[in-house]
C-alpha cells in the first residue's frame, strides 16, 4: 500500500497481468434470473447484458488504485484548495444534510459529475481508473469467477438487497 500525501487516500498496488474481460450474455442472464426474478415483479432481459460481450483478453501494466471511495472529507480538501467545485447537491437520498456534515465526513462523496471527478483526480495526482483496470482489480485475482469471491452468489458479500433485506 501507499498513502497519498495530498488527501491521505490509501492506494493498493495492482500488479501487471492478463485477464478475460467482459461477460457472456447468456451466463449473466441466467444469474439475473436466479437473483432478481424471485424477489421482484420485473423480469430480466437478455439485452441488458449484450454490451458486455465479447469476452476478450486484456493485458494491463501495473497500476495503483484507491483502496476505497473518495470521502466527503477528502473531496472537501480539494474544494478548499479552490480546485474542485462542491457537489451538485449537499443531500443524499436518505439524509437532508450529507456533504459538509461532519457526521458523514468518512462517507463516500456523492453528487459529483465526471468533470468534478477528473478535477479531483488531477488535484490528487491520480486518474480515474479505466474500465479494464476497475474490472481487473475488482476480480481480486480470480480470472474466470462470476464474482470477486468465486462463482456462488452471497448477498452478504455485496451491496445487494434480496429477500434477506429488512
Amino acid at each position: 500500500t501507499w498513502v497519498s500525501q495530498v488527501d491521505d487516500m490509501i492506494l493498493r498496488f495492482i500488479p501487471e497481468g492478463t485477464f478475460q474481460m467482459g461477460e457472456d450474455a447468456d451466463r449473466s442472464y441466467v444469474q439475473c434470473q436466479l437473483l432478481l426474478e424471485p424477489f421482484y415483479t420485473s423480469n430480466c432481459s437478455w439485452n441488458w447484458f449484450t454490451d458486455e460481450e465479447p469476452v476478450h483478453t486484456v493485458m494491463l501494466e501495473a497500476f495503483w488504485m484507491d483502496q476505497t471511495e473518495v470521502t466527503n472529507a477528502m473531496y472537501a480538501r480539494c474544494v478548499t484548495a479552490g480546485v474542485c467545485s462542491p457537489p451538485h447537491d449537499m443531500r443524499s437520498y436518505s439524509r437532508s444534510s450529507y456533504y459538509g456534515n461532519t457526521s458523514f465526513a468518512d462517507y463516500p462523496v456523492i453528487n459529483v459529475d465526471w468533470i468534478q471527478a477528473v478535477a479531483y483526480c488531477e488535484w490528487a495526482g491520480r486518474q480515474i481508473p479505466t474500465e479494464a483496470q476497475w474490472e481487473y482489480a475488482a476480480r481480486g485475482g480470480l480470472a474466470e469467477a462470476l464474482y470477486p469471491w468465486g462463482n456462488s452468489f452471497d448477498s452478504h458479500l455485496a451491496n445487494f438487497c434480496d429477500v434477506n433485506c429488512p
